[in-house]
C-alpha cells in the first residue's frame, strides 16, 4: 500500500517517522529518542555528521540510499542530509519511539543562511508517494467474524459489574462517612470514585445506542434509555447526533463534537488572537476548566463544538430557534421521548431533595455526575484530536479517512476495565461501532496488523497528551493533507527552540 516518502520538514517530523539522533556533538555514542514532533536543533556548531534512524513500516516502499533527507539546524547553519544506507527500522505504531533500531549514517552539507528565516525552510523530496486508503469493505474484511458476535450474557455481566461498583461505592461512603464540612475531602473522593465507576454505565448505554449490546434492539434501547436518563442524557437524541459523529468523523462542516475552527474564519482568527494574547498556560487552564465543567451540557443544549453546517442545535428541543436539521422526520418524536426520561430523573432528584435536603443530593449525585462528564469530555476530546491528525473539508473527506483519524491511547488496565476499553480501542469502534467492547481488542490487533501505516496509537501519558492538546490544538490551518492544528505563537516558538 502507498505511503508518504521519507522526507520531513525542518520543524516537525512527520508522524510516520519517529527518529533517534546521537548526542549533541560529532562522535557521541549516547543516543536519545526524539519525542514525536521534536525539532533537531541547537546541535554543536562544529557538527558535520551524525546518525539518524527513520522508522519505516514494511509497506513504506523506501527506494534505498539517497532517497531520504532530513534538515538539521546546527549553530545557525542549515544542514541538508541524505541517508548513506537504507534503514532497517520498524515501528509498531505511528507515535511510538524507535526501539532496537540500528542507526544509519548521514552525509550533511552545511549551508549558511542569510538570516533566521530559513528556519521555515522545506527541502524537496525525492521519493514521495501519496498515502492511499483502503475501502470500507477492505477494512471490515480483515476483522475476524467473531469480533461482531454480541452476547447478551457477556454484555449483561459487564453492565452488572458497573452497576454494582457504582451503587455499592456510593452506599459505602453514605454508610461510613459523616455528611459534614469536615469530611469534604472524603466526599470529593466519593465523587471521583463513584463518578469513575458510573462512567462504565454510561459506556454500556453508549454501546446500546450502537446496537453492540445484544441482537435484540428493543432490549438494548430499553437498557440504554434507563441508564442514560439516569445520567441526564437524552438517549435517543444523543444516539442520533452520535451516529452523525461516526458518519462524518473529522469532517470540518458536517462533523459532530470537537470540530475545530479554521484560521480563515472570523471565529477562528478571534480564537487564535485571544490564545496568543493570554498565552498557552492561561488558555489551556481556561479551555480545560470550561470544557470539563460545562462542555457536555453546553453541547446538549446548544451544539457547541458541533459542525457549523447545522448551526445551533438542541438535544431537548428540535424546533426553532434551534436548527431542526439534526433531528429530521421520526427523530423529533424520539427527542420528546428522550425528554420524558430526563424529566422523570429530574423529578426523582427533586423528590430526593424535598425528602433528604440538598446536601445528600450534591454529595451522592451531583459530584459523581460532574466526574462522569469529565471522563466523557476527556475521552471524546483525545480520541480525534492531536497536532498531527488532520480534519477535512468535503472535497478531501472520505469515511475511511475519517475513521482512521481516531487515536487509541493508553489508559491503563484499571480504567480499561471500568470504562470497557472506550479509549484504548476506539479506532476499532469507529471502523464498526457494532463490535462489542469485549471483542474490540482483537479487532484492534487485526486493524493494526493489516494497516500499520494508518492505525494511530499515541503512547504519551494522558495528562501530558491533554496539556499538549489544550495548548496546541484549537485552530486548524490548511495543510498538504486536510487541515491541521497550528498552535499559538508561543507553542510554535517552543517547537523551534
Amino acid at each position: 500500500m502507498g505511503h508518504e516518502g521519507s522526507c520531513t520538514r525542518l520543524r516537525y517530523y512527520s508522524r510516520a517517522r519517529p527518529a533517534e539522533i546521537d548526542g549533541s556533538r560529532s562522535g557521541s555514542t549516547a543516543a536519545r529518542p526524539l519525542l514525536h514532533g521534536e525539532q533537531v536543533a541547537n546541535c554543536h556548531p562544529n557538527l558535520v555528521s551524525l546518525t539518524v534512524c527513520l522508522s519505516l513500516s514494511p509497506s513504506d516502499g523506501h527506494q534505498g540510499p539517497g532517497g531520504s533527507r532530513v534538515t538539521i539546524v546546527s549553530g545557525g547553519r542549515l544542514m541538508d542530509c541524505r541517508l548513506r544506507e537504507r534503514p532497517q527500522c520498524l515501528r509498531e505504531h505511528y507515535f511510538d519511539q524507535v526501539k532496537d533500531c540500528p542507526v544509519v549514517p548521514l552525509v550533511c552539507d552545511q549551508k549558511e543562511p542569510s538570516s533566521l528565516e530559513p528556519l521555515v525552510y522545506e527541502e524537496s523530496c525525492e521519493t514521495t508517494s501519496e498515502k492511499t486508503y483502503p475501502t470500507k469493505k477492505e477494512v471490515l474484511a480483515v476483522i475476524p467474524a467473531e469480533c461482531f458476535e454480541r452476547s447478551l450474557v457477556k454484555s449483561s455481566s459487564y453492565l452488572a459489574a458497573s452497576l454494582v461498583m457504582t451503587i455499592g461505592s456510593g452506599l459505602l461512603f453514605y454508610a461510613f462517612v459523616p455528611m459534614t464540612w469536615h469530611w469534604l475531602p472524603a466526599w470529593v473522593a466519593n465523587a471521583i470514585v463513584v463518578g469513575t465507576a458510573a462512567t462504565g454505565c454510561w459506556v454500556v448505554a453508549h454501546e446500546c445506542g450502537h446496537r453492540a449490546f445484544t441482537r435484540h434492539n428493543w432490549l438494548q434501547d430499553l437498557i440504554g434509555f434507563v441508564l442514560h436518563s439516569g445520567l441526564l442524557v437524552p438517549y435517543f437524541s444523543w444516539q442520533r447526533s452520535h451516529a452523525l459523529h461516526h458518519a462524518r468523523t473529522n469532517h470540518l462542516d458536517l462533523g459532530e463534537t470537537f470540530v475545530p475552527r479554521r484560521d480563515t474564519t472570523p471565529a477562528g482568527q478571534a480564537w487564535q488572537q485571544w490564545h496568543e494574547a493570554i498565552g498557552d498556560e492561561a488558555f489551556a487552564v481556561f479551555i480545560m476548566t470550561s470544557r470539563f465543567l460545562f462542555g457536555w451540557p453546553s453541547y446538549l443544549l446548544t451544539g457547541v463544538t458541533g459542525g457549523p453546517a447545522r448551526g445551533w442545535t438542541n438535544h431537548f428541543w428540535p424546533l426553532r430557534p434551534f436548527s431542526a436539521e439534526l433531528f429530521p422526520g421520526q427523530w423529533r418524536r424520539k427527542v420528546w421521548l428522550s425528554d420524558l426520561g430526563v424529566l422523570a430523573m429530574l423529578g426523582l432528584l427533586g423528590w430526593w431533595v424535598s425528602y433528604a435536603g440538598i446536601v445528600p443530593v450534591l454529595a451522592l449525585y451531583v459530584g459523581p455526575y460532574l466526574v462522569v462528564n469529565f471522563w466523557l469530555v476527556l475521552y471524546t476530546w483525545l480520541q480525534h484530536t492531536d497536532a498531527d491528525v488532520p480534519h477535512f473539508e468535503d472535497d478531501e473527506w472520505t469515511w475511511v479517512k475519517g475513521a482512521f483519524m481516531t487515536i487509541d491511547r493508553p489508559y491503563g488496565g484499571l480504567l480499561d476495565f471500568l470504562h470497557h476499553r472506550i479509549g484504548s480501542t476506539h479506532v476499532a469502534h469507529h471502523i464498526d461501532a457494532r463490535i462489542p467492547h469485549y471483542n474490540a481488542a482483537k479487532a484492534t490487533r487485526a486493524i493494526r496488523e493489516h494497516f500499520p501505516h494508518l492505525y494511530l496509537y499515541d503512547s504519551t501519558p494522558i495528562p501530558k497528551a491533554l496539556w499538549k492538546i489544550a495548548t496546541q490544538c484549537n485552530v486548524v490551518t490548511k495543510a498538504k493533507e486536510g487541515w491541521k492544528f497550528v498552535g499559538s505563537r508561543d507553542s510554535r516558538a517552543v517547537a523551534a527552540d
